[in-house]
């Protein structure tokens, strides 16, 4: 289990404003252990860190799910061939395409 620190709702941040917003929020999440790994690395990916996604419905009604390429900031700090930045790239995926395709619930028919 991935341990979630904060999920932001900013469409309730921004009712409370006075604003309006399709539904937004941010979810932050991650292993300590992991992201102290990455740190003594790299100090600079705690920008990235700990994780976080993006998920937002558009004017069409779809919901969506971003995040950012913990690769390829990895590479832009120079940071190359580290075990835990493969792993996260993989578990990001691996997060978005489950929101984004949950499976099909099983029926007790045959």
């Amino acid at each position: 289990m991935i341990p979630v620190f904060f999920v932001f709702d900013h469409t309730k941040a921004a009712l409370e404003m006075g604003l309006k917003l399709r539904p937004t929020v941010t979810i932050m999440f991650g292993s300590p252990a992991m992201r102290t790994r990455l740190l003594q690395a790299e100090q600079r990916l705690g920008i990235l860190l700990p994780l976080r996604m993006l998920v937002w419905e558009d004017a069409k009604k779809r919901v969506w799910v971003g995040y950012v390429r913990i690769a390829q900031m990895a590479r832009r700090y120079g940071v190359k061939n580290l075990p835990e930045i493969a792993y996260l790239e993989h578990m990001m995926e691996n997060i978005s395409h489950r929101a984004c395709h949950p499976a099909k619930k099983k029926s007790n028919r045959c």
